[in-house]
Order: C-alpha cells, then structure tokens, then sequence
C-alpha cells in the first residue's frame, strides 16, 4: 500500500477523537420506554436508509397467486405468485422526499456534498418522488441441497431530462444459493466492503461525506462458521467485481476502464450474542486497478491507478432499544466506491487521491412508534493529492425523529449540517431541513 506523507496542512491526528465523540452524542425523549428493538443488519429500519439495500420485505408461508397470505409485515396481509416451483413476491415502497437548503448542494434532491460559495450560495427547495422503489423476490426449486432465490429492483434516480421526467436505475439484480453455513450470490448487489449504513433520510445515505461502498455486478461467496459454546459466529465473505471508473464518465476525450483483472474484495466479521443486542465487528478491504485513457496533453494511453481500501465496521447495541454503529475507512483510488469526496484520479497531477474517513451514529427507540437517530461523517481526501477546484475535506451531522403511523406508513424529520471545503476556492456550507414519507407494500 502507498506510505507516502500527508502534507502538515493535511494532518488528520483529531479524526479518531471526533469518530469517537460521535458515539457519545446524548439523544433523549420525554416519551415512555416500550419493547421495540433496533432492527438486525438484515431486517428493516423504520425509515429506511435510502439507498441502502432492503432484505427481507417479504417472508412467510406461500400460497398460490392471488391469494391473500401470511401476517409478516403487521397488516395481515401479502401478496405472492406462483408459477410451478418459483414463487414471485412483489414489493415497494412510495417515497416523498420534501428538503430545503440553505445553499445548494451535489445534487439538490439529495446531498453529496455542498458547492462552493463562489459558484452557488444561494438556496434551494425541492420536491421529488425519484426514490420510490419497486422489486420483486423470487424463491426457487432446492438445486443440489441448496435452495435458490434472486432479487430485482429499481427506483426512479436514473439520468433525467429533468426532476419530473425520471429514468430508471437498477439496483438489485441477482440470484443466490444458500444452504447451512454458506451462501453464494451473483449478480449486482451492495459491495462486500463495509456493509452498513448510517440511518439518515437523505437518500444518498452519506456517501460522499464518510459511508463508502456502493453496488456493482459481482461474484461473491460467503461462509457462516458457528463459534464454540454458541457464543457467536464468524462470517467470511471475498467476491470478484466489476471494476468501475467513475471518474471522465462524460468527458469526450478521456475515458476509464478495466485494468483486465477484477476487483477483488473480502470481508472477516465476529458477531458475539444473539438477537438485537449481538455485537458485530467486520474488518473489510478491497484491491484492484483502473486504467485511464487521457486524451489531453500529454496523451497518455493505459495509465494504470491501484485502488486499495482497508475498512472497520462496528454495530454495538447497548440495550434492545439504544445503542452505536459506525465504519472507518482509508484507502486510493476511492471514487467509484464512492470515497474520496467521489473523486478517484486527479487529472491533472495523473495521480490517484487518497482518503480517510468515516461515521458514526446512535440510535435510540423510546417506543413502538417513535425513532432518533443522530451523528457524524467526514470524507478527508490528502490534500498533497488534489489539485485547484478539487473538494479537500467533506463533513456533515444530523439528526432525525421518525414516527410510524402503522408499519406501512412512516414519516420522518431530518435536520442535517454541511461542509465542504475546496483547493483555491471558498467553502460550501449549507443546512439541510427534510422531511420524508413512505408508504410500503
């Protein structure tokens, strides 16, 4: 891995001091305690982190289609169809998100980060529907002992001639079989390097601001090996990805692509208890190369960047209704993973950019009804790596409330800070105010 030296400007010793504090955030309510745990990994928030993966929407006892099946999701009610062995179960959600911010951000709808005040600085108000998402889970035959299942889904933050004219964006679009002890899954779906995601309304979950990871088409394998006296379990996860430039997407001379090797990605997790106060610690990483085809002088043909990322995630219920969660991450070469600010290579010095970064949040559910979330993320590329223009340091914090009215319908508030600052160019600085609903089926 490169060892090259920050710059002094650059150095990052109050990080690990700021990651800690966030852990500490107080969040307090007047409202009476009742037994409603924080969801597990796989199951679903309240308010869901918007782009996250959603697992489990649909489960239970299948009937033949059209029949009206199960209690799974509090209403009583589920939906399914069944062709032969394949049973399909349709779900969705219908998202409203109403925001306002103070200066405009990346990229309005939702915030990656802030744009500088010399370029934008005034406000903005916005209304979009684009996150509602659609999908359906298929259950197959047991093939060779293992059973099989896949997944599609989409929502509507595809490219768009304008908010109201919106495209499609695949999310989810794999098939997996799993058995005891093991799973295999191919297909697009969410990165095997750090796997959660802070609770926030904004639909871009922090990417950009601290929560690296994003989806692509992938090969992945896992292991589930119990641990001695039932006191836990580890869990193995390495997969082969498609290696995605992000960066000169729609430059007309320059162009990214596959260095002609995967992606390679791994990931050690201990998880120690059971149920909702489990406490799970993932050590994860990735390795692979982008090739960069500059067409600007000087032309540079097969220009090849290594990227590397070496990441901590940790979940740690205090109580089935309160508790932390948070990731770390460093690496090169980040954007397409969306670190670095979502900057990868800098054009211009035609070196990749290194960063350091993270989140952390506290979660705390006073009743059945009732949900807060608070914390912080900073994304804090090396400044010896950036060039004028370029976004040098990226640092938000939030805090949310939500109420579910029936556990199809949630509304929630979100008041959220942000900051980014740039090389040779004013900060950007904006308070965010949003509001979110959804509905489910």
């Amino acid at each position: 891995m490169p060892s090259r030296r920050r710059s002094a400007d650059g150095t990052r010793s109050w990080f690990a001091a700021i990651l800690l504090a966030c852990l500490l955030i107080p969040v307090t309510s007047d409202l009476s305690a009742a037994n409603d745990p924080p969801g597990r990994l796989s199951e679903t928030p309240a308010i869901s982190p918007a782009d996250a993966e959603q697992t489990d929407l649909q489960t239970g006892t299948i009937a033949p289609a059209g029949w009206l099946i199960g209690d799974n999701d509090g209403t009583g009610l589920n939906l399914a169809w069944r062709k032969g062995e394949y049973t399909v179960v349709p779900y969705g959600i219908g998202w409203l998100n109403i925001a306002w911010d103070s200066s405009r951000t990346q990229t309005g709808a939702f915030t990656l980060y802030v744009l500088s005040e010399e370029i934008q600085g005034e406000p903005s108000f916005t209304v979009n529907a684009r996150a509602t998402r659609l999908g359906v889970d298929v259950t197959g035959p047991r093939i060779a002992g293992a059973d099989s299942s896949g997944r599609i889904e989409f929502d509507f933050f595809g490219q768009a001639l304008s908010e109201n004219r919106a495209s499609v964006l695949l999310r989810q679009a794999y098939g997996e079989f799993a058995a005891e002890g093991w799973r295999v899954v191919g297909g697009q779906t969410n990165d095997v390097i750090s796997p959660l995601d802070p609770h926030v309304l904004n639909y871009s979950v922090a990417r950009g601001g601290g929560n690296i990871g994003y989806r692509r088409p992938q090969l992945r394998g896992e292991l589930f090996v119990p641990l001695a006296d039932d006191i836990g379990q580890m869990t193995l996860q390495a997969s082969i990805s498609r290696t995605v430039v992000n960066d000169f997407a729609s430059d007309p001379v320059t162009g990214g692509e596959d260095a002609g090797w995967p992606t390679v990605m791994g990931r050690a997790a201990l998880e120690l208890g059971e149920g909702d106060t489990a406490v799970v610690a993932g050590l994860s990483g990735h390795i692979g190369e982008e090739g960069v085809d500059f067409g600007t002088d000087p032309i540079q043909d097969d220009a090849r960047f290594l990227s590397w990322s070496l990441n901590l995630d940790l979940t740690l219920p205090v109580s089935e209704r309160f508790g932390l969660r948070g990731e770390f991450f460093w690496g090169d070469v980040l954007g397409t993973f969306q670190g670095g600010i979502i900057q990868e290579i800098n054009p211009i010095r035609r070196t990749g950019i290194r960063s350091i970064g993270g989140w952390g949040e506290v979660w705390f559910y006073p009743t059945e009804k009732w949900r807060t979330h608070a914390g912080l993320g900073i994304d804090d590329p090396y400044n010896s790596d950036l060039s004028d223009a370029m976004r040098s340091q990226n640092q938000f914090y939030f805090a949310n409330v939500v109420y579910r009215f029936t556990p199809l319908f949630t509304v929630g508030l979100e008041v959220s800070w942000w900051e980014t600052r740039f090389v040779g160019l004013a900060d950007g600085k904006a308070l965010r105010i949003e509001t979110v609903m959804q509905y489910r089926f």
